[in-house]
């Protein structure tokens, strides 16, 4: 598991406001607004957010795809077959 954060100093930013949904048996949503007042402070907290998203949507946090059955049947279905005679035999 990973624990991911935002932080900042009450100088560069400060939180506006948030709020909350939540549906019986779904998923939940957080939205928070936070007033900037330093540019140095906004590009560092979308960069924070930008390595967020991007660490979620890396390949290692996706589950593994399973391989096709079909693909793997053929190949039973070929090694089951018998040897193929590859020698000249004279009767």
């Amino acid at each position: 598991m990973t624990y991911r954060s935002l932080y900042w100093d009450d100088n560069g930013a400060r939180l506006k406001n948030f709020s909350g949904a939540a549906k019986s048996g779904a998923v939940s949503v957080v939205k928070i607004e936070i007033e900037v007042s330093h540019p140095f402070r906004f590009a560092s907290l979308l960069q924070d957010l930008a390595e967020i998203r991007r660490d979620q949507d890396a390949p290692e946090n996706k589950p593994a795809s399973t391989p096709a059955p079909k693909r793997a049947a053929a190949r039973r279905a070929i090694a089951c077959q018998p040897p193929l005679l590859l020698t000249h035999r004279r009767d």
